[in-house]
């Protein structure tokens, strides 16, 4: 039994160096495989999976390393479109042991600029342990985002702590994520996110808020998210930051009858979601013109 185990052992290792020195190309063609259960067409790209790997691969403009570090996101969106959509920034730092909490207020959102998923909301830190706070951090930004998904985007981002606002809805929770899929500067579609810390529920609507019928990993709402009142302040937003690439995903917040900015989002689920019905995946890809890359 042990020789099994050890067989088995030295066949991963083998495996893993194998697939390690395997061209990028080749590597994201069998993630893909794994993932979608076929084969990706990365020369002659049709859905928008696939174009979204073929842009992981071979789209290296700057602009998108610019979108990845959320802290140079910002600025780009005060320089596009002005300060006033920014959620407010209380502190950025590299040292977790610098973080100011006796100046911070009893609510604010702790993230990096680094990656994707390093988020936490502190909605009381009085009941909070800031050591672990602290610890917390320090492992994120022990973290190359980009060595863990592959994304070329994150590999030269300086890592560091960014401290903001709590944005929040009336029930003291986390407000509703809008995130709008622009291609070539227009928007066609718009995913919806909420309870993403609970019961998280995804929709997809139109730009003129039809819900289509659609599930994007997640269930679908009981009930259709509501339409924003801020719906064409928030369009015009988003093409306005798309307008420089062929494909980004723009992520807005509406709070208090305000629009905030989120983040700017090349790969979305780095190319790890799947629509229901899987048709889905080529009506959205029919509408991304893909650059020259």
């Amino acid at each position: 039994m042990g020789l099994f185990r050890e067989s088995r052992r030295k066949l991963k290792l083998n495996r893993s160096a194998l697939l390690a020195r395997l061209p990028l190309h080749w590597k994201y063609v069998l993630r893909y495989k794994a993932i979608h259960q076929e084969v990706c067409l990365l020369f002659r790209p049709k859905t928008f999976n696939q174009k979204l790997y073929y842009k992981m691969i071979y789209d290296r403009r700057p602009l998108l390393a610019v979108f990845a570090d959320k802290l140079q996101a910002r600025e780009y969106v005060r320089r596009m479109i002005g300060a006033d959509i920014l959620v407010g920034l209380l502190a950025v730092t590299n040292r977790p042991e610098d973080l100011p909490f006796d100046r911070l207020p009893a609510q604010f959102v702790l993230k990096t600029n680094h990656g994707s998923g390093f988020v936490r909301i502190v909605k009381n830190q009085l009941l909070e342990d800031r050591s672990e706070l602290r610890r917390l951090c320090g492992r994120w930004l022990a973290v190359n985002y980009g060595d863990l998904t592959g994304e070329w985007v994150y590999q030269k981002i300086d890592p560091q702590i960014m401290v903001e606002n709590f944005l929040c809805s009336p029930d003291g929770e986390p407000p509703v994520d809008y995130k709008f899929f622009v291609f070539n500067g227009k928007v066609f579609m718009i995913q919806t996110d909420v309870g993403r810390f609970t019961d998280h529920r995804r929709d997809l609507f139109s730009p003129d808020w039809k819900r289509l019928e659609v599930r994007y990993t997640f269930p679908n709402g009981l009930q259709p998210v509501p339409k924003p009142g801020c719906l064409r302040q928030m369009l015009a937003i988003a093409e306005r930051l798309g307008a420089e690439t062929d494909f980004v995903r723009v992520d807005l917040y509406e709070v208090g009858g305000r629009v905030y900015f989120g983040e700017l989002t090349n790969f979305p689920e780095c190319g790890s979601n799947r629509f229901e019905p899987k048709s889905f995946d080529a009506v959205l890809g029919a509408q991304w013109r893909l650059g020259r890359y």
